[in-house]
């Protein structure tokens, strides 16, 4: 019954985030003249503002006013009515006030099942409210008296939800009522002894119940009383420093102070230090804690990890299920520890449940996740541990059948998103996006290249991939592009990829100078200075970047391009200086850079070479500048 995962509260800050809400619209079946009769009304839930408490109490009782108004309404604006207080606790399930107030409305319009209905949801979405569970049970006391044994079973639910409440007294008082009535003295027995050792406000007043119980009922009377009393007196004593510096203990809009704050956190770590305490007392204090500090991530990463060390995987989850729902949007730390924690849980038992936990969890999240990448790296990856494992122990035959599987997997469902069919994953395709294809690429290319040793499929899919417009400014694929060209030691793509650079590949430009210093070291390194001087004398690098010149005109001016010389530029260099008289001087066209390399000393050193020697003798050219710019017409 006490399910939590109805807490899809908004976020007072930073407006309500609608991602998980699937409700009708309150005035859909509607007729014209009602709405015409009561366009306020209308009006107030149409223009509704969820951050601000002042218009919600207003939608509230102007709702209140429409029952009144209509006090045997048709059905479709019964419908509208409750529409419009669902959508209230769907959105706030912390404001116990309007679960009452939905309670009378419901009960005035459906009837008493009705009634007690909405009071079993509030208690599923608000467990630890005293006052819902109170109002819930005095219901079921009245109402359903014959049903003692279900009676019973809520009682003890409720029991363990709100029973180490510092202020459960209105609980405890309503359940021993309940048994006195049923006479059943020895579970009445036990539920004083229970009592008397929790720390509550009023906890001197059943002790003196206690006592004047055992005395009439002497053949259940313990000496263990008298022991009781002092030792809760002392953890009421220990509590009490904290509890009366409590100033908001419910939940509504308005920011927790920073005094409250520390308090909450004060407390907590009293209690989860204390060895005089259980756990049952640290798990209620943070389910009050939450209440006031719905919003406050700091607190559902300290619970979950409390639970982490003191629960089971079942409660976790859920725990880490309502911190996700409760949470606002930007707070994406504790989402990530539960992704975390499924994660690590992949490797005990039950793995195919707690991987489609995974897998559902990060469905949630894509909705609102800044970057979905790391969304579908981390489905990927449990895809790949879960559905294509293996192990040392497995024979070189079986683990390359499963590279292969998982390689094919991958370039299936790139090839559907492409293609914009559903041959793929149906989870995986809900994950994808222009900027997340990019992880299943990458993985493709180093399953392919890395694990593979495929090194044509590999060309093969940097062709089929590289021109993809969802790729352009894809740092992973860049990279990786980049990795292999260098294994390879591909000079001729290396030095196009470079041209390439700022002007069709839009990288960041920290990312390109890091490629480009990379690049330039690389080429010193590894390139062959023989190659490098025909390519050279070959005017080769007139067109394209001089890889081990140039280099450095790129970095910070990712956009940097070659200027192409033309013919005037050209006769301004043949001129050197001496306007209108060409001279082409005579230039060695082999290198001497190799002077310094091993290689310059194992072999014979090569006459030097020369270009334009034979134009030694030619008489220079003169150029009549005069004639040529100002009396030619052009």
């Amino acid at each position: 019954m006490a399910g939590n995962d109805a807490n899809i509260p908004g976020n007072p800050l930073d407006r309500i985030s609608d991602r998980k809400r699937s409700l009708r619209n309150a005035l859909a079946e509607l007729d014209i003249g009602f709405l015409r009769d009561n366009a306020a009304w209308a009006e107030a839930y149409k223009t509704m503002d969820w951050s601000k408490i002042e218009c919600v109490d207003q939608l509230v009782k102007s709702t209140e006013q429409i029952v009144l108004k209509y006090p045997k309404p048709v059905d479709p604006i019964k419908k509208a009515i409750s529409s419009v207080f669902e959508e209230v606790l769907l959105r706030y399930p912390l404001f116990f006030g309007y679960w009452r107030r939905y309670t009378a409305v419901e009960y005035q319009l459906n009837g008493i099942e009705s009634s007690i209905e909405v009071l079993s949801n509030a208690v599923e979405s608000f467990p630890s409210s005293v006052e819902i569970w109170c109002d819930y049970l005095s219901v079921l006391m009245a109402n359903r008296s014959e049903k003692v044994d279900m009676i019973k079973i809520n009682f003890e639910i409720a029991r363990t939800h709100v029973g180490w409440h510092f202020l459960s007294h209105p609980f405890w008082d309503k359940y021993i009522q309940f048994e006195t009535k049923r006479e059943c003295w020895p579970e009445l027995n036990e539920i004083y002894r229970a009592v008397c050792k929790i720390p509550l406000h009023q906890y001197a007043r059943y002790y003196t119940a206690y006592k004047s119980f055992l005395e009439q009922h002497s053949e259940l009377a313990s000496h263990e009383i008298e022991d009781i009393f002092p030792r809760t007196q002392r953890l009421v004593a220990k509590v009490w420093p904290f509890e009366s510096k409590i100033s908001k203990p419910f939940f509504d809009l308005t920011p927790v102070t920073q005094t409250d704050l520390e308090n909450w956190n004060n407390y907590l770590n009293s209690v989860i230090s204390s060895d005089s305490l259980p756990k049952e007392a640290a798990e209620m204090l943070f389910e009050r804690c939450l209440v006031p500090c719905q919003y406050h991530e700091h607190f559902w990463k300290r619970y979950a990890k409390w639970m982490n060390n003191h629960s089971d995987f079942e409660h976790i989850v859920e725990t880490f299920k309502r911190g996700s729902k409760a949470l606002p949007d930007h707070c994406l730390s504790f989402r990530r520890d539960f992704i975390k924690y499924l994660d690590a849980q992949l490797n005990e038992e039950d793995v195919s449940r707690k991987s489609q936990v995974l897998y559902e969890e990060l469905i949630e999240y894509a909705a609102y996740w800044p970057r979905r990448s790391e969304l579908v790296h981390e489905y990927i990856n449990c895809r790949k541990r879960t559905d294509f494992t293996s192990s040392l122990d497995e024979d070189d035959q079986q683990i390359l059948k499963q590279q292969t599987a998982y390689t094919n997997y991958l370039h299936v469902n790139i090839n559907a998103f492409f293609a914009k069919n559903s041959e793929g994953d149906i989870q995986l395709e809900r994950l994808l996006d222009a900027d997340s294809i990019s992880v299943l690429i990458v993985e493709l290319i180093k399953m392919t290249f890395f694990t593979l040793k495929n090194n044509i499929q590999t060309r093969k899919f940097f062709n089929e991939f590289r021109r993809e417009p969802q790729l352009k400014n894809s740092v992973a694929f860049w990279l990786i592009y980049y990795k292999v060209l260098k294994v390879t030691r591909a000079f001729e793509e290396l030095e196009a990829f470079v041209d390439e650079l700022g002007n069709k590949i839009f990288l960041p430009t920290l990312v390109i100078n890091d490629i480009l210093k990379d690049l330039q070291s690389f080429f010193l390194t590894n390139l062959n200075f023989r190659s490098y001087d025909n390519a050279t004398s070959r005017s080769k690098y007139s067109r394209t970047i001089d890889p081990i010149i140039e280099l450095e005109f790129k970095l910070n001016d990712p956009q940097w391009v070659k200027a192409k010389l033309n013919e005037s530029k050209l006769n301004d260099i043949k001129e050197s200086g001496h306007p209108g008289i060409i001279i082409e001087r005579p230039e060695i066209s082999n290198s001497i850079v190799e002077l310094n390399s091993a290689f310059f000393n194992n072999c014979a050193h090569s006459l030097p070479s020369f270009r334009n020697l034979e134009k030694v003798t030619k008489p220079p050219a003169y150029v009549n500048h005069f004639k040529s710019d100002y009396l030619v017409p052009k």
